[in-house]
């Protein structure tokens, strides 16, 4: 295909191929002749410095208007003047996680998603849209207008009558007439109108007050420059639509103003000269290339809404935006679009008014103004659309203790005002699982920041309900901290709750492990139902009775000071009110008398519930635990698998299933821990682990691990089989291999007495010496399992050598016996029966044979 068809393509100026069949979004530099290096079938791949050096890559810039700037062509299709190849196989199936990146490739995006191809005179502009509606990839190519055809002026038609023609050949120079009826002429020209087409009109058409007084036809888009005598104000209301260049066109008369104006291909009107007190205009046309006012992009505005908006499924939005243009070239058009996704049709009306989303989701809505010559708006407006799905609920975690370099993606990290971490103290909670707007905003007052000054303090727990709630979700290594103040409680605030729905309150503490009373009281209030549902602990000899509460109707839940078996505040089946506001105080815990009165906090989760019920189900986690990073084998090593799993809610038993990356031959495991798995396919691989819950939620993350598997299989063990000899006796292969001492031959007591390293071991044919003077061409046939090589060990004094033996290559090592020294001639054989040919030499002794597999080499 490359071979074939890619030279037609680039022949015929092609700027653009699209194709699939990699599972995957791919986008190419600027490129010609990239045809493949060395011989087929196996095509090298060439470096990106090569395809450079060599002439291939045209543009090495990445192509974005916002980056290095578009891919600039010529007009029309000129022959190899570049094309951009982009593989949009990504709509569905499988992502093809082990497709290698070619280096053409200026883009790779292993996600699912869809292009979006936008065409505009000149100008070619691609997107990579995620489906989740994030642009990725934005890709221009402008090819350059065509030189003009010449101009024509035609049509001319004038209310008065009179008969205006356009001016001579040689176009608006000094000394040239202004009029058809005055013997006035031009004495000063500005260059930028200088030898461009002009109409001379009539003198005595200068009191016209028409609206539509000359009209003309052009065959292409012009500027129109109105030359009116500055003599004469106000100007006609027509010219209003026209710009005052600056510039004047002086006469033997007057001096006359420039206007500017562009229009489009087709009759032009203007209106009368509406001035009895100077002269006539003069109209001057130039095609828009031509050193008149290049056309202006007209620009696009979104009224409303004035942001980006946060809404549930159902509702709708209203928008408005406003269109200009600085010429102008009226009218404009208009274009609306929803987002890749949303299911919402483009509009074509300025304002599209109230506009409903069916489709959760994040959009960008985009707005792109056209004016009446074709050119759009190069930067349209936008504005993104948050699309919640309603009745899901959500789940979402707050870092009161986060730290650079510490987890950050979908959780918010609001924490006290106090304590200079220059995080906010109030916003709003993220759904952990969609990164949306929960709609619920959390404030934090009192207390004091201290993060990772207590970094030994924080949630890492590795067992209990901090581990299971909060594990991979948040890193909570540090704290926030309330010291010494019996009154500096902890306020959490929670505002913008769902009457009508539940909530799941979670809070840590701390982990502790001094003696000393730092417990926490933790008190839930503005309620109007709960279920205290906190870790209940016997085991913490700093605490009598472990983490103290009443029972599911207690408010307020103490957590130990030693805490590191990871005990939480639990509060479930919260209904919050008619006010949507509940209040989370840790608080001293009461013992005045305590040294220290210390109170800590790491982290919180909300959950809300879907439909008034129990909270949302949560997605397990699975993490692999062996290997522990990347790794590099041989063909037919095993690497060994193993992974921990765990599920925020309890919804156990968890099912387990591992996939070793497409192409490695290696069938799916449902195990928790597969153990030693062998790789027989070199390839690199993306070995993947989901887990999923007994309701059958699945990691949305799941864990992966790459294996790079280098070389070809290792070979079995080698065998030698089938011996055949034409004398009859019954050569065998002694299991011992070949060894100094070593008998030589069945039917001689000769032993080797020197062996050279390359062949120390190695297998070996024990031949009878009586058949030392064979000289049949198929002497001694046997049969091996894998490629080998044969070493011919023959005797010095045997001259000349048989011919069958001018195959094989004098390697100048001997092989000595207690009766003589044998020369060894060595060859490589494929797999499969090989045939040697008789001795051939009565004066001397037997030859004997010596087998190995070619890896490693004789």
């Amino acid at each position: 295909m490359r071979e074939t068809i890619l030279p037609i393509l680039e022949a015929g100026g092609v700027d653009l191929v699209l194709s699939g069949h990699s599972h995957a979004y791919e986008r190419s530099y600027l490129i010609d002749g990239v045809y493949g290096y060395g011989t087929a079938p196996n095509f090298a791949t060439p470096s990106l410095s090569t395809l450079q050096a060599d002439g291939h890559i045209l543009d090495a810039g990445n192509g974005q208007p916002s980056g290095t700037g578009a891919y600039q062509k010529s007009a029309g299709g000129v022959s190899h003047d570049g094309t951009v190849y982009v593989v949009a196989g990504h709509g569905g199936h499988d992502l093809d996680t082990n497709h290698p990146v070619h280096p053409v490739m200026a883009v790779f995006d292993l996600a699912y998603g869809s292009v979006l191809l936008d065409i505009t005179g000149s100008s070619l502009t691609l997107r990579n849209v995620r489906s989740g509606g994030a642009i990725t990839d934005t890709v221009a190519i402008q090819k350059s207008l065509p030189p003009p055809s010449a101009l024509t002026i035609s049509n001319l038609t004038v209310a008065s009558g009179q008969s205006y023609i356009v001016g001579p050949a040689s176009g608006l120079q000094a000394g040239g007439t202004v009029y058809i009826d005055r013997a006035y002429t031009f004495t000063t020209v500005p260059s930028n109108v200088q030898g461009a087409a002009y109409i001379r009109t009539a003198n005595n058409d200068k009191a016209a007050t028409n609206a539509a007084f000359l009209s003309f036809t052009v065959t292409q888009p012009v500027s129109v420059s109105v030359a009116h005598d500055v003599r004469l104000t106000p100007k006609p209301s027509w010219l209003s639509t026209f710009t005052d260049t600056g510039a004047n066109l002086v006469t033997s008369d007057t001096t006359l103003r420039l206007f500017a104006r562009s229009f489009p291909a087709g009759t032009i009107t203007l209106g009368g000269n509406a001035g009895s007190g100077g002269s006539m205009y003069s109209v001057i046309v130039q095609p828009q290339s031509g050193g008149g006012p290049v056309n202006q992009a007209p620009n696009g505005v979104i009224n409303t809404p004035s942001g980006s908006q946060t809404i549930q499924v159902g509702q709708t939005i209203t928008f408005t935006g406003t269109g200009t243009d600085s010429e102008p070239n009226l009218p404009l058009t208009h274009r609306w679009t929803f987002g890749a996704g949303s299911g919402i049709p483009n509009t074509t009306v300025k304002d599209p008014g109230a506009v409903t989303f069916t489709t959760a989701g994040v959009f960008t809505v985009t707005y792109t103004v056209t004016d009446a010559l074709g050119l759009a708006d190069p930067t349209p407006a936008t504005v993104q659309v948050t699309v919640q799905t309603q009745g899901t609920g959500f789940t979402a975690y707050n870092d009161l203790a986060w730290g650079p370099g510490q987890l950050e993606t979908k959780i918010t990290k609001f924490t006290s005002p106090v304590g200079g971490s220059g995080l906010p103290s109030s916003g709003i909670l993220k759904d952990s699982t969609t990164g949306f707007d929960t709609g619920v905003t959390l404030t934090v007052t009192g207390g004091e920041f201290i993060g990772s000054g207590q970094a030994t303090q924080g949630a890492d727990s590795a067992m209990g309900d901090a581990f299971t709630i909060f594990n991979g979700k948040v890193s909570t290594l540090g704290v926030i901290s309330y010291v010494n103040q019996v009154d500096n409680s902890l306020l959490l605030t929670f505002n913008g709750l769902n009457p009508s729905k539940k909530y799941d309150l979670s809070f840590f503490a701390h982990r502790d492990s001094y003696g000393w009373d730092r417990a926490s009281l933790v008190t839930l209030s503005g309620q109007d139902a709960f279920t205290n549902t906190s870790s209940v602990a016997s085991d913490n000899p700093s605490e009598v009775g472990g983490v103290i509460f009443s029972g599911p109707s207690d408010t307020s839940t103490r957590l130990p000071a030693a805490n590191a078996k990871g005990y939480v505040a639990r509060f479930s089946n919260i209904e919050p009110g008619s006010d949507g506001k509940v209040v989370l105080t840790i608080s001293f815990d009461g013992n005045v008398a305590s040294q220290y009165t210390g109170k800590y906090g790491s982290a919180i989760r909300l959950m809300e519930s879907g439909n008034g019920g129990e909270p949302v189900n949560q997605a397990p986690n699975g993490a692999i635990t062996t290997p522990s990073g990347p790794q590099t084998i041989q063909v037919g090593q095993a690497v060994i698998f193993t992974s921990t799993a765990m599920d925020p809610d309890g919804n156990t038993p968890l099912t387990h299933r591992w996939t070793f990356g497409l192409g490695s031959g290696i069938a799916d495991r449902t195990v928790k821990d597969p153990g030693a798995v062998t790789f027989p396919t070199a390839g690199v691989f993306t070995v993947t682990y989901t887990v999923s819950d007994a309701l059958g939620l699945a990691d949305p993350s799941p864990a992966t691990v790459q294996v790079t598997v280098s070389g070809t299989p290792p070979p079995s063990a080698l065998t030698i089989t089938n011996l055949t000899v034409a004398s009859g006796q019954s050569y065998v292969v002694p299991a011992s291999g070949l060894q100094a001492g070593g008998t030589v031959y069945i039917d001689r007591a000769y032993t080797f007495t020197t062996v050279p390293s390359s062949v120390q071991g190695a297998a070996y044919i024990r031949t009878a010496n009586n058949d030392k003077t064979a000289t049949t061409a198929t002497f001694l046939s046997f049969t091996v399992n894998q490629p080998v090589s044969v070493s011919v060990a023959h005797d010095v004094r045997l001259t000349p050598k048989p011919s069958w033996l001018s195959t094989f290559t004098d390697t100048g090592a001997n092989l000595v016996t207690s009766d003589t020294t044998l020369r060894l001639f060595v060859r490589s054989f494929p797999a499969g029966t090989i045939t040697l040919g008789g001795n051939a030499g009565s004066g001397g002794s037997m030859y004997s044979v010596i087998v190995q597999p070619q890896s490693p080499p004789p």
